[in-house]
This record gives C-alpha cells, sequence and structure tokens, in this order.
C-alpha cells in the first residue's frame, strides 16, 4: 500500500489508497472543500502516485516524488489565473487561452512520467468559454492524462463538468485533529497552535501559512482595529472607513469578504461572552479586548447587526456597489451602538 497519509484526512485517504491500489485511477478528479482546507496538498499526492517510480505508490521518496514536491516535474502543470502583462493585476479568472494550452499540452506524450497531470486552482474562478473549453478536454480525454479540478463548491461549475469527475471531499479538521497536527508534525509552539487551531476553521493549508507568514495574522488585527475603529468613531469617521475599504475593493476583490467574516467571527465571540460561554469563543487572543466591549451590547442588537454582515457578504458577491453597500453597514453599526444601555 502507498504512502497516502494526508493529514488528519483518514476517510480521503483510505478512498486513495483503495482505488489506486486497486487499479481504478480516473480521468478526472474534482477536490471540493473550504479555501485552504488541503486541496491542493492532496492534488499533488495525487500526481505523485501517477508518477511514482516505487512499489508502494506514492513512496514519497523516489526522484519523481521529489520533483512533484518540488514543483519541478515538467510533467505537472499547476494552472491559476495570471497576471496581465500590461497592468501587472492579477486575472480574477483561469482564462480560455490558459485552457487552450493546456489542451495543446495534453495532446503530448509525458516527458518523462508516466501521466501528464494539470491542476486547476481553481475551477470556481474560471471564465465561462474557459468552461466550456475544458469540457471538451474531459469529454475526450488522452489516456496519459490525468485533471485535477480543485473547487470551492459545486454551485457555480457547470454540471457537465461536475458530471464528469471523480469528486473527492477535503474536509475541515477537528481543532484537536488541528491542535495535534501543528504540535507534533511541524513543531509549532503549544500556546501558537492553540490558536490556530481555534481561528483555522479547520483549514490546514491556512494554519501552516499563517504559521510561516505572519502578515496573516497581522491582516487579521488589522481587521478587528477596522472594526474598533468603526465602532468608536463617529458617523463621519465610520464613511471614511467605508471609502477606504471599497477603494481598497476595487483593487483586491477578496480581501473585504475575510473582513466582513473576521468581523461576524469577532461578533460572535462577543455574544458567546454575553451569553455566558466565553469557554466556546475562537479569537482567544482578543479575549481582554471582547470582555471590555461586552457591557455595551445586548444579544438582540449583535444578532441584528450579524444578519446585516451576512446581508453584505451576499451583496458583495453579487457585484453590488461596494461602497454604497459598506455605507448601509456602518449605518447598522451606528443604529446598534446607539440601541444599547
Amino acid at each position: 500500500m502507498g504512502n497516502w497519509n494526508l493529514l488528519g484526512q483518514v476517510q480521503l485517504s483510505n478512498i486513495l489508497e483503495n482505488s489506486f491500489h486497486q487499479g481504478k485511477v480516473a480521468h478526472a478528479y474534482m477536490l471540493v472543500g473550504p479555501h485552504k482546507v488541503g486541496k491542493l496538498a492532496t492534488a499533488i499526492k495525487i500526481a505523485q502516485a501517477l508518477n511514482c517510480d516505487g512499489d508502494n505508490k506514492p513512496c514519497g521518496g523516489c526522484t519523481p516524488c521529489n520533483r512533484i514536491e518540488s514543483g519541478v516535474h515538467p510533467d505537472i502543470q499547476i494552472i491559476t489565473p495570471t497576471t496581465d502583462e500590461e497592468t501587472g493585476r492579477q486575472h480574477t479568472v483561469v482564462r480560455i487561452q490558459q485552457i487552450r494550452e493546456m489542451e495543446r499540452s495534453s495532446s503530448l506524450a509525458p516527458y518523462e512520467g508516466n501521466y501528464r497531470v494539470f491542476i486547476i486552482d481553481s475551477v470556481n474562478s474560471i471564465a465561462e468559454e474557459a468552461a466550456n473549453a475544458l469540457l471538451k478536454t474531459l469529454e475526450e480525454p488522452p489516456s496519459s492524462v490525468v485533471l485535477l479540478l480543485l473547487a470551492t463548491d459545486e454551485a457555480s461549475i457547470l454540471p457537465t463538468i461536475i458530471s464528469r469527475c471523480q469528486k473527492l471531499e477535503v474536509k475541515p479538521l477537528s481543532e484537536h485533529d488541528m491542535f495535534n497536527l501543528l504540535t507534533e508534525n511541524h513543531a509549532i509552539e503549544s500556546v501558537d497552535a492553540k490558536l490556530l487551531a481555534k481561528v483555522s476553521n479547520g483549514r490546514l493549508g491556512w494554519a501552516l501559512e499563517a504559521a510561516k507568514t505572519p502578515s496573516i495574522l497581522g491582516d487579521r488585527q488589522k481587521a478587528v482595529d477596522t472594526l474598533i475603529r468603526a465602532i468608536d468613531g463617529d458617523i463621519e469617521e465610520k464613511f471614511k472607513i467605508s471609502q477606504e475599504l471599497s477603494s481598497f475593493h476595487n483593487r483586491d476583490r477578496k480581501k473585504l469578504p475575510e473582513t466582513i467574516v473576521l468581523w461576524l467571527s469577532w461578533w460572535r465571540d462577543l455574544l458567546m461572552i454575553i451569553e455566558g460561554n466565553s469557554d466556546l469563543i475562537t479569537n482567544l487572543d482578543w479575549k481582554n479586548l471582547l470582555e471590555e466591549r461586552q457591557p455595551f451590547f445586548t444579544s438582540k442588537g449583535i444578532a441584528n447587526h450579524m444578519q446585516q454582515l451576512i446581508e453584505t457578504l451576499d451583496y458583495l458577491n453579487q457585484n453590488s456597489n461596494a461602497r454604497i453597500t459598506l455605507d448601509v453597514l456602518m449605518l447598522s453599526l451606528e443604529e446598534l451602538y446607539a440601541s444599547t444601555p
């Protein structure tokens, strides 16, 4: 049997181990799970198994396995939205030119391995015409090609694409498993691992990235600093924050929804404290701040404001005008603070 020890993914490891052991390899897999939960790590492991030289595939120690792990194997290609050469801005979607280039490459024999493997990260970020071109490859895949499509959800993906892939679910880890993996496998200090296990929502990829990149937790802190500014500021300050965030959103579409989700998490923790369940809070490093703020809010007021935050997320996902959406949110915050004891 191979080395399918996908960290914390026992069920997924068993499915892959059994299918590869029986020689039942699909021509396309769709790996579904939350952002940074470990889908790419799983895809890399599948690519290793397909091209491994060892007896127990994937062995993790042969030359192909090592080259794939290092990202230098010529038969493995990861397709993501590219940067525009003229403007330097990141495209938001995988474009049709990239899929056509993949089609051309897929018609060639593997350069040095058994299979050419194309990993599309993510198939949710793929232009409509590119999705139709991808469908053509899925309908008539060359025998030596395997496609690995990474997806955060299936709602926005063509049903015809979904039906041509074997679905693999990459699930978030439990807090307990996450803590153990971070401390035992990655030598992360217990106090840091406890926080990461809480705030990662079971996404191992996110936790490992945050452990290595201080700016990730730094951005999280900036988000709560902005929230406190908005809570404490007068209406003029609130609209100023709305302007700052909407202008930032026009440059980078990912950050604002992440900020709103963090704000939701902060209010949820405050609600837990007010309701006497402080042991259930997620953001352990904000506990003192939350306890300081507790007397100024009511459970009902917070619940209503959280609903407004959820609506804000929905509007942003529908590409509504960010400035107007945020102004409405700031007015909701003004009312919330004014109506509390």
